[in-house]
């Protein structure tokens, strides 16, 4: 009763609280420069007391309603209690799973707005996968909840003048700012930031490898206190080895659980709910109205184990969406599209590239894969790729093989580098270097993302015998030659590239040892990385420039699950690729119609 008149007399005059947080925050201020002078760690619990007591003054999801105006009206959650949890608890980790049009942007812009509004001094980024989201998410999602708000109180109270309001970089009188950039494949665009809150948008068309890099925007942010580093990720799922899933699959994984208030059933609403007019009880029959679904609706963990908070929001939860639409979807759409788009969930469409009746048909019984031997066959020439680990069961792995007289590339020496010593990267380099030297190798690609120290060292001991390749998604050409910077390299279209290797290994112009090698551990890891591949398609911007006519166009990318690392195929393909751009073994670059050295 006493929290509920609190909220009551907030709504009646929030002026009073915006003084209150005034004087609260000029505190936090002061608390926060003494700690720049003085032993931060004795400063912490003066800081969190100050914040906390700002925070208690109203529950984020009142000051919502309270604030906010949306289309020109205040912000209502009317039967939508299950934002309340996302916007009230101080979630560290949190995802959302979404469906499409069940008001995830409004949801996501308003928690990043209340976590910056109500925290001073939070340091925030938001990101998406293109800069076109980027831009659409500035101007018509945060810029308008801070442009018109009830009684103008944001740009009053939270933005002077001094304060930047532009496209990417938005500051407040609180001391809090907000960055906003896209991030597609290799997250060089979030390098050098330092952050405490991360807001990852339309997450499941942002490369898993790509997530490492987004976190280490938090690695050194100055973190007051408990409540200032926290990550959320958002978007609508694809397949059961998309990025989403991933992040799905270590939370808590929260369902919108509802009783039915005719048989007290417990149930998750899904197709067995969906009738041509309204939602029923699974086990009843009787119907289930929106009322019952907000009202006698909770989230319950399925995933227990985890500290990650994740939730899942269909179509069916949004009271703006009548059950006659969902009927509808559901006799219209095929199965992929029905899961993704109105309940969230996620379904295998997704090509395997490499299907494992493929890569028994590139195994040759014929001859042996042996450390140290060079095959039966004569090699024309022989190339390597190296794809350096990050950690875990990513692994760094070398991959060479030889030409032969008909054309086919053998692999005749592969190393998984993973236990012991091989982790090593100063031994690892004098292994790789003594392989390179032992089989004579023509030309040797590696990645040049993880393995800078010691590209430096092979270029500099091999010279043209050596390049690094940097993935790019999207330049327009399939590759280019970029001699400037700390190292030459390769700047290569990731997906052509791989398209490719695939093609060639389709065409089964690579072969593998076969027969007892099969068994050979380094060669079931290969395997492994390679059926661990998956083709999807993302979003991607319209093609024929900004205008907002033409139709956003989907576009094949290669992905593979967080738990299940892809180097040796990557490894794989740095070989193949440094047979076609130096086929006959010289300093002449023999690729896509001139490309000279």
């Amino acid at each position: 009763m006493a929290k509920r008149q609190k909220q009551r007399e907030f709504l009646k005059n929030y002026d009073m609280w915006f003084d209150d947080y005034q004087r609260q925050m000029e505190e936090a201020q002061q608390v926060n420069a003494e700690a720049q002078e003085l032993d931060k760690e004795a400063n912490l619990k003066k800081i969190d007391e100050v914040y906390q007591n700002q925070l208690d003054l109203i529950e984020p999801f009142m000051f919502a309603e309270s604030v906010y105006l949306l289309d020109g009206r205040p912000l209502r959650f009317t039967n939508r209690d299950y934002l309340k949890m996302i916007y009230n608890t101080d979630i560290k980790n949190g995802l959302l799973m979404c469906g499409r049009q069940v008001e995830k942007s409004t949801t996501f812009s308003v928690k990043i707005s209340n976590e910056t509004l109500l925290t001073p001094f939070m340091r925030s980024l938001y990101m998406a996968p293109l800069n076109e989201q980027v831009k659409v998410f500035s101007e018509d999602r945060l810029g308008r909840l801070f442009e018109y708000s009830q009684e103008d109180v944001i740009k009053r109270t939270f933005i002077s003048t001094r304060d930047k309001q532009n496209v990417f970089n938005k500051s407040f009188s609180n001391g809090s700012l907000i960055y906003l950039r896209h991030c597609f494949g290799t997250g060089d665009n979030i390098r050098g930031l330092s952050v405490n809150g991360l807001f990852g948008d339309e997450v499941q068309d942002i490369d898993v490898d790509a997530l490492p890099v987004v976190q280490e925007t938090q690695a050194h942010a100055l973190e007051l206190g408990p409540c200032f580093k926290m990550t959320w990720y958002s978007g609508t799922p694809k397949t059961f080895s998309n990025t989403i899933q991933q992040l799905w699959n270590q939370s808590n994984q929260c369902e919108w659980v509802i009783r039915c208030e005719h048989c007290n059933t417990d149930q998750i609403l899904g197709v067995g709910n969906i009738t041509p007019d309204k939602y029923i009880c699974r086990k009843c029959g009787q119907e289930l109205t929106r009322h019952n679904i907000a009202k006698k609706g909770r989230w319950v963990k399925l995933n227990s184990k985890s500290d990650d908070w994740g939730f899942r929001i269909t179509q069916m939860m949004n009271p703006s969406m009548p059950a006659e639409d969902i009927y509808k979807k559901m006799i219209t759409y095929d199965s992929q599209k029905f899961n993704n788009e109105v309940l969230g969930r996620s379904y295998e469409n997704a090509d395997k590239p490499f299907p494992p009746l493929l890569l028994e048909q590139m195994l040759d019984n014929d001859y042996k894969f042996l450390p140290g031997k060079v095959g039966d066959f004569t090699y024309t020439h022989t190339f390597a790729g190296v794809d350096y680990g990050t950690g875990g069961k990513s692994y760094t792995v070398l991959f060479i093989i030889g030409v032969r007289p008909d054309g086919r590339r053998q692999l005749i020496y592969a190393k998984v580098y993973k236990v012991g010593q091989e982790l090593d990267r100063e031994w690892q380099f004098n292994h790789i270097l003594g392989m390179i030297q032992k089989y004579n190798v023509s030309y040797f690609l590696a990645d040049y993302g993880h393995g800078f120290d010691m590209n430096q060292k092979f270029k500099k001991i091999l010279g043209p015998r050596f390049d690094c390749v940097y993935w790019s998604s999207n330049l327009g050409k399939e590759i280019k030659y970029e001699p400037q910077g700390a190292i030459p390299m390769w700047v290569a279209n990731r997906t052509k590239i791989i398209y490719e290797y695939i093609k060639e290994c389709k065409e089964l112009k690579h072969i593998w040892p076969g027969g007892e090698q099969d068994t050979n551990e380094d060669i079931q890891i290969i395997k492994e990385h390679h059926l661990a591949e998956q083709a999807e398609y993302k979003s991607t911007k319209p093609k024929a420039g900004n205008n907002p006519m033409v139709t956003r166009s989907e576009e094949l990318y290669y992905t593979h699950p967080v738990s299940s690392p892809d180097d040796a195929m990557h490894a794989g393909t740095y070989a193949a690729l440094a047979a076609r751009l130096k086929p006959n073994g010289s300093s002449e670059i023999v690729f896509g119609g001139g490309y000279i050295r």
